[in-house]
């Protein structure tokens, strides 16, 4: 095997493995533009990098090892196809030459501005997470033939480190949420224990009717149920409600 070979796949595999570590939002960032910088050093004739991620708003690119892998991203953003656009939606390797009357047809637009950019080829992976497509890898080159198998490999080692880091943020996202929710929650329980406790001693009740006057108070004033216990526990000799 050749020895530059040994060395892509190296550095792809270290940066699969970094993907484990879980990610905060900086780094998600930072780690992207390591992907883009490596895959430009590995992939042999690659000339320009970019991420493109699907967003609410349509696909955008967070990262680009080169202006004009961000400038030709954009315009296969405006023209609504292209190599990353297919990557992504298809979740399937796009490896083209532009001197192929393919990609002519195919896009248009994108190859009309590769071309007048003295590009010859992309290669786009697509970066999936399970089996949902977050965006795809992709690589300009000037070079006006195909990528090789090598080049793809490599490619792809790297556009799963990409899916990893996507992973985990994802993961840390839904995990920040879901703990945000469970402390309110645990809170509101926290702040109604002590409105009914409040009330109980004021209206010698018991638990039940001490809820009841609180919901009451909630449809009367159309107000949360937790806004009402915490106005009670901030004010505790005011009247009681009724």
């Amino acid at each position: 095997m050749d020895p530059a070979e040994n060395d892509d796949r190296h550095i792809a595999r270290v940066l699969i493995e970094m993907g484990g570590v879980l990610q905060s939002e900086q780094t998600v960032d930072r780690t992207l533009q390591l992907v883009t910088e490596i895959t430009k050093r590995t992939v042999r004739t690659a000339c320009a990098v970019s991420v493109t991620l699907a967003g609410k708003d349509g696909a955008f690119t967070p990262n680009a090892s080169e202006t004009i892998a961000r400038q030709l991203d954009e315009v296969q953003y405006a023209a609504g196809d292209g190599p990353c656009l297919d990557a992504l939606s298809q979740r399937r390797s796009v490896n083209a030459s532009l001197t192929d009357r393919d990609g002519d047809s195919r896009w248009p637009e994108f190859t009309i501005a590769a071309k007048a950019n003295d590009l010859g080829s992309i290669l786009s992976m697509p970066i999936v997470v399970k089996d949902r497509s977050l965006g795809s890898l992709n690589i300009y080159s000037q070079d006006h033939r195909t990528f090789d198998d090598t080049e793809e490999a490599t490619a792809s080692l790297l556009a799963e480190q990409a899916a990893a880091v996507l992973a985990n943020a994802v993961a840390f996202a839904d995990v920040t949420a879901h703990n945000s929710q469970l402390l309110e929650a645990l809170e509101t329980r926290d702040l109604i224990g002590q409105a009914k406790g409040i009330l109980m001693a004021r209206e010698h009740c018991d638990a039940g009717a001490a809820f009841d006057i609180l919901r009451r108070a909630s449809q009367r004033t159309n107000r949360k149920l937790r806004d009402i216990a915490a106005s009670l526990v901030a004010s505790t000799t005011g009247e009681a409600l009724q």
